[in-house]
């Protein structure tokens, strides 16, 4: 826990360089955060988030937690943000489906999005990490900080 309170003095430190951290940096970050959540130190991941980029933490939820176990709110929160527009149809895409399948789905469902991480989840294993670093890669890492 010491060594983790000297990495977040060593960011205040170069809070610079964090701004646009490189991938080797954004990595280290990510295992800090993992770190800091292991030993319930949301303060520090909290802190993490207020001086980095978004998308460079990784999720505040657990990264192997099945998305079908996802808190109500953050997935009601998650799926209306991405759901307003088209950016659900990336990830959806991201996840495997085909077009056919987005295009019923946009065409038939109140809340596609949701609805789109079901029905992968109950083909195939998918967890918030890899829904976190999905959204990062589309450029949603606003949305991506919401997991």
């Amino acid at each position: 826990m010491a060594q983790m309170e000297e990495s977040v003095k060593t960011l205040q430190l170069k809070s610079a360089a964090l701004a646009d951290p490189t991938a080797e940096t954004k990595q280290w970050i990510r295992c800090l955060a993992i770190n800091a959540k292991n030993e319930n130190r949301m303060d520090i991941v909290t802190h993490l988030r207020s001086i980095v980029p978004a998308g460079t933490t990784g999720p505040l939820l657990a990264e192997n937690l099945d998305v079908r176990c996802i808190p109500f709110k953050q997935r009601k929160d998650l799926t209306i943000n991405l759901g307003g527009g088209d950016e659900w149809k990336l990830l959806a895409e991201k996840l495997g489906m085909s077009y056919d399948e987005i295009r019923e789905l946009d065409k038939r469902t109140l809340n596609p999005c949701d609805v789109a991480l079901n029905l992968v989840a109950n083909s195939r294993h998918l967890n918030v990490g890899e829904v976190y670093d999905i959204l990062v890669e589309c450029e949603l890492a606003g949305s991506a900080d919401l997991l």
